[in-house]
């Protein structure tokens, strides 16, 4: 669990955190399978989806019917906060 920003020292021989890396990949697997996410349901799939045809009955399990919307939002804050890690966790130098 992180608890805030940090960073080595200039004198230190920390070469990073390990899970920078693995993180940036999670990262970048969640943001691509929400773009084609978003893809497939333009392209009919919302068809497919039960969603309700109104937001006020939209929920935790039932997505409202600006699906597509919501997810453009999610990938749009995903780009805007792409290079938060760098908050928490130190690139590796390997």
């Amino acid at each position: 669990m992180a608890k805030g920003p940090r960073a080595p020292s200039k004198q230190s021989t920390w070469t990073g955190d390990s899970d920078y890396l693995e993180w940036n990949s999670i990262q970048r697997d969640e943001f691509d399978n929400t773009n084609e996410l978003i893809s497939l349901l333009q392209n009919g799939g919302m068809e497919l989806v039960a969603h309700s045809e109104s937001k006020r009955y939209e929920d935790t399990f039932l997505p409202g019917p600006d699906l597509i919307d919501a997810l453009h939002e999610k990938a749009r804050l995903m780009e805007l906060h792409w290079l938060d890690v760098g908050e928490y966790l130190t690139s590796p130098l390997k």
